[in-house]
């Protein structure tokens, strides 16, 4: 090691391996095995997934088995009675989600409409700002309105617009 000022310098390693055959082969090999262990666990997930679920689920309930055994339960009576507590928790949480998402469905409307009034705020924020008007104008867009409401007046007025040159064109639309 060398000195510098009564400290040691560590010597200099470059960072990066030089670019010869072997390390460009060791890294095609890596992303080799890389891309089939992927490929292996996208295709592997209908049975893998039950199967990592399942190892969950018996380090969460082997503590439960293990205080029924020390309190003398007989081993099936104890895992019935896990697995029965196991089944009764999933089925209350799918019971609860399941009524959540039907309070959700129902105030649906509601929550479309408070997202949307605050999407269309936020977009005309955006559209009215100089820069982006002006290149809005280049590529031949005018922009008109800013609320949800003026927007439906709009397509009110269009659509009367429309109809009566479908009208007046005597066009059959089907």
């Amino acid at each position: 090691m060398q000195t510098q000022g009564g400290f040691f310098v560590p010597p200099r390693i470059p960072l990066f391996a030089s670019s010869s055959s072997d390390s460009r082969a060791d890294l095609l090999q890596g992303l080799l095995i890389a891309a089939l262990v992927i490929a292996g666990l996208y295709f592997g997930r209908e049975v893998l997934l039950p199967l990592a679920l399942a190892i969950l689920l018996s380090f969460v309930l082997t503590p439960m088995l293990l205080l029924l055994r020390r309190l003398k339960v007989p081993r099936v009576l104890g895992v019935t009675i896990v697995v029965s507590f196991a089944f009764a928790v999933i089925l209350g949480l799918g019971w609860l989600f399941s009524q959540q998402a039907s309070q959700l469905a129902e105030n649906f409307p509601m929550y479309r409409t408070a997202i949307v009034e605050k999407i269309s705020k936020e977009v005309v924020k955006v559209v009215r700002e100089p820069e982006y008007a002006e290149q809005l104008k280049v590529l031949g867009i005018d922009i008109i309105g800013g609320t949800r409401a003026e927007l439906d007046a709009f397509q009110r007025s269009e659509s009367k617009r429309m109809g009566d040159i479908v009208k007046t064109a005597n066009l059959d639309v089907k």
